[in-house]
């Protein structure tokens, strides 16, 4: 609720890929771009910009979310589709 059309929701939690399925088919009913994006890197990473964001949805998610990924990671990785 609250997204609009042409919006992308990125999750960043560490969840099950049935779930990143279920969300990015549910945010798409409703014209939004989902993306699942895990990271590993602990808080250091977070603190130093240096996580690992393994990222998992459409190349265009991807590709709308990269700018902000490249101020918090120093690798970022497309897997494939939602739940990679």
């Amino acid at each position: 609720a609250g997204l609009r059309p042409g919006s992308l929701l990125v999750d960043m939690t560490t969840s099950t890929p049935s779930l990143a399925v279920q969300i990015a088919e549910r945010a798409g009913t409703a014209g939004v771009l989902a993306l699942d994006a895990p990271v590993s890197g602990g808080d250091v990473g977070a603190e130093a910009g240096t996580l690992s964001i393994m990222c998992g949805g459409s190349e265009e998610a991807v590709a709308r979310a990269t700018p902000l990924f490249e101020r918090m990671g120093k690798s970022i990785s497309h897997m494939g589709g939602p739940g990679a």
